[in-house]
Formats: structure tokens, sequence, C-alpha cells
């Protein structure tokens, strides 16, 4: 049974395509289908297919199929043929095996073709044992095919398109590259200019500021010390030289004071000797007078307070040097 559907699905495939030459053209027909361009008749490609739902009697499919190479959303006429001795209606019926193009979706480089299909219960367990999506499988990857019928205008046209199509993503990509090359180096060439600026800036601020205050306290610190050393030998020297006065009147006063009483000292001894001449020789012409008898009383005690009377009046005379120097001094 087998081997005769084998035999015979070519002969009614052959019947099918030469009977649908003679049907009525499409309404929707184009331009260039109404001015004689041929049709060819393409087989798809199965994409996938999913169930849908069932109905009262039948169950119902979603098959997609694609024309590789070809991208249109128009489709001349479509045909759907399997290898079973089972008539199948071409236009949507839940009540009977049915099949209706549902949609046409163009895409990047095919054509996404979507046929909606019903088969009966009845039909489905006879021939495939269930409706199940692995019962039905060999239906529509083995045992059928969908084919569309395609003019030779649109053909060429989804061919020079999917041409013209790369080619100009070719030219397209070069000019955009050149442009975005260009663009891009010069977007990136002041980006990287202004952060590398920036960065440099940081960097070198830091050093510089680093290498300046020490190069800076270097030359503050001589500058300082050697101002600091003027300003304070200045005030040492100030000080000192009016220590150093102080000090040296002190000691002058002392060296002074004492080499004045040995020259007074001296000249003290070298006074007594004359005086204690002169007195003897008073004494002894006094005697002779009226006057040196009515005074020996006084003469006799004059030895007791004039020494006294020369030491205080030395040392009256230093008390007030010494007011007087410290007078000068404040």
């Amino acid at each position: 049974m087998r081997k005769i559907n084998y035999f015979i699905f070519p002969i009614v495939l052959v019947l099918f395509i030469f009977l649908s030459a003679f049907k009525t053209p499409l309404v929707n027909a184009t331009q260039e289908e109404q001015q004689g361009y041929p049709r060819y008749l393409l087989k798809t490609s199965l994409y996938m297919y999913y169930y849908e739902k069932a109905n009262a009697s039948t169950h119902e499919y979603l098959v997609q199929y694609y024309l590789e190479g070809i991208i249109t959303d128009t489709i001349n006429d479509y045909f759907f043929t399997f290898i079973h001795y089972s008539a199948i209606n071409k236009g949507y019926d839940n009540g009977i095996n049915s099949y209706e193009l549902e949609d046409i979706e163009p895409m990047a480089d095919a054509t996404l073709i979507n046929v909606r299909f019903t088969f009966t219960n009845i039909w489905l367990n006879q021939n495939y044992g269930g409706y199940d999506h692995m019962s039905v499988q060999p239906l529509f990857t083995q045992n059928s095919a969908f084919y569309v019928a395609y003019n030779v205008y649109d053909w060429g046209y989804g061919n020079g398109f999917n041409a013209g199509r790369d080619f100009g993503r070719g030219m397209g990509y070069q000019e955009g590259y050149v442009d975005g090359h260009s663009e891009g180096y010069y977007s990136g060439y002041d980006n990287g200019l202004e952060d590398g600026y920036n960065q440099g800036y940081r960097e070198g601020y830091e050093e510089g500021n680093w290498d300046g205050y020490y190069e800076g306290y270097d030359i503050g610190y001589d500058r300082g010390l050697e101002e600091g050393y003027d300003i304070g030998y200045g005030d040492g020297y100030s000080n000192g030289y009016a220590d150093g006065i102080i000090t040296g009147d002190e000691l002058g006063y002392e060296l002074g004071y004492q080499d004045g009483y040995d020259d007074g000292y001296q000249e003290g001894i070298n006074t007594d000797v004359d005086y204690m001449q002169g007195y003897n020789d008073g004494f002894r012409a006094g005697e002779k007078s009226k006057i040196a008898q009515n005074n020996e009383a006084f003469y006799k005690s004059i030895e007791k307070w004039l020494v006294p009377a020369i030491i205080t009046v030395i040392i009256v005379g230093g008390i007030v040097s010494i007011i007087a120097i410290k007078r000068r001094e404040q």
C-alpha cells in the first residue's frame, strides 16, 4: 500500500499544478503579473509546527514554512499536498481537513509563511495514531509539502534586493567605519588630551609643591638663620655692652677705688711725715707762746680724731660716687 502511495503522489502533484495553472488570476495580482511575468512554483522549507487547539471534530495546528533567500510580502498562490488519498480543503474549515495561508513575515534574508491546518480526529487516528506533537511529526516533516506560486519579477526583485542590500551594507559599513573611526579618533584624542592634561597637572602640582616646599624651606632656613644671627648678635651685643658697662664700671670703680686708696694712703703717709715735722716745729715754737699754752689740750688730743676723720671722708666720698653711677644707669 505504501509503495502505491509513493507512486501516485507525483502524479497527483503534477495534475494539481496543471489544474492550478488554469485558475482565475488573483484579484490583487501585481502589475508585473498582469503584464505577463511567468510564475514559478517554489517548494518551501519547514521551520516549525505547533498544536493550537481542539475543535468539536478536528484538531488545529499552526505550521511555519520559509523561503530562504527571498524577501517578499506578496505570494501569488499557494498549495499543500501530502501522500494520502484524502481530500483537504483550501480555505479554513474547523469541521474538516483544511488549510489556509494566515500571514507572511518578511525577514532579514528569508520570508516566513504561517499556515493554519485542521484535521479530523478520525483521520488523525487512522493515519498517525493520535493528534499530539510527536504523532503528527511525520505528517509535516516527511509526508507533505507546501508550495507557493511566485512570479519571476518578484523572484528577481528578491534576489536583487538581497544583493543590493549586501552591497549596500558593505559600502555603508566602509563609509560608516571611516566616519566613525575619524569621529571616534578625534573624540578619543580630545578626551585623552583632557584626561592626560588633568592627570599631568595633578601629578606636576603635587611634585612641584613638594619640591618647592623643601627648596623654600632650605632658603628660608638659611635666610632666617642669617637674619636671626644678625638680630641675635645685635641684641646680644647691646645687652653685653650694657652689662659690660655696668660690670666695667663696677670693676673700674673697685680698681680705681683701690688705686685711689693706695695712692691716698701713700700720700697720707707722706703728709703725715711732713705734718709731724711741722707739728714738732710748731709745738716747740708754741711752747714759747701764750696761745700754745692755751691750746695745749687741743693739740694733745688731735692724734685721736684726725685719722678717723680722714677715713670717714674717704668712705663718704665712695658712697656718693656709687649713688651717682646708679643714677646714670637709670
